[in-house]
């Protein structure tokens, strides 16, 4: 059976790369933008790139404002394209107390490893504050492309830190429910 859809809504930047290329302009692209460019961005080409499918979507559902800043300034978008829709998360399932032992403060990463999320500057403020006489637990949830090279990294600095791998909704929770701080080290 074929589909005939009223809109595509392209999740993340490669989505919307493809959606932009593939789709005909007839049919309405929502972009979800989920993160600010990071480094590789900065050659002229990648951003060209960028910049088309970024302007190519009728609508752009940014997860914050400075994700929604970034569209509007560096790629010329509109204003009245452009939406802020907070993070998808529904703060209900991670009250704001923390079920733990007692000992030491626990840090917690939760995020896809790769370079936008900047998970090698978790390692390095753990790094940090362990070489300031802080005791503490670190905690890495999720995986990626980096996540080979962030256990070597970890291991080279003596960071003691354990990546968890890739977690379901409810384990993620319980992680939550044992930090004193969760860390978002990435820009969005």
């Amino acid at each position: 059976a074929r589909i005939a859809p009223s809109v595509v809504v392209a999740h993340g930047g490669e989505a919307a790369k493809y959606c932009s290329i593939a789709l005909p302009r007839t049919l309405p692209l929502v972009y979800l933008k989920i993160g600010t460019a990071h480094r590789a961005l900065q050659r002229r080409a990648n951003r060209s790139l960028h910049g088309f499918y970024t302007r190519r979507a009728n609508v752009i559902a940014a997860v914050s404002t400075d994700v929604a800043d970034e569209a509007h300034e560096i790629y010329d978008v509109p204003r009245d394209r452009l939406a802020v829709v907070p993070n998808a998360r529904d703060p209900r399932d991670f009250p704001g107390h923390i079920q733990r032992n007692s000992g030491s403060p626990r840090l917690i990463f939760v995020g896809h490893l790769d370079p936008g999320k900047r998970p090698d500057w978790y390692i390095d403020a753990v790094t940090t504050l362990i070489g300031e006489g802080l005791d503490l637990e670190a905690v890495m949830v999720g995986d990626g492309p980096l996540q080979a090279q962030l256990q070597r990294t970890a291991d080279e600095l003596g960071a003691p830190v354990e990546l968890r791998g890739r977690m379901q909704p409810a384990e993620i929770r319980a992680e939550l429910e044992q930090a004193a701080v969760l860390a978002m080290p990435c820009v969005v």
